[in-house]
């Protein structure tokens, strides 16, 4: 079965070929979007506790 798009964007940011539904994964993220004002505190306390 091919790969889903969400797929192919999460092994291209984490430097693999493929990735499968259930695997745990790292990568970096550049990009980020809330659509609630209550994102942008949680995403402070994050990079806050990230000491960024």
């Amino acid at each position: 079965m091919p790969a889903t798009l969400t797929e192919k964007t999460i092994a291209r940011a984490a430097g693999r070929h493929k990735v499968a539904p259930g695997e745990i994964v790292t990568y970096s993220v550049d990009l980020a979007m809330g659509h609630d004002g209550g994102f942008v505190l949680h995403l402070k306390k994050e990079t806050d506790a990230l000491g960024e």
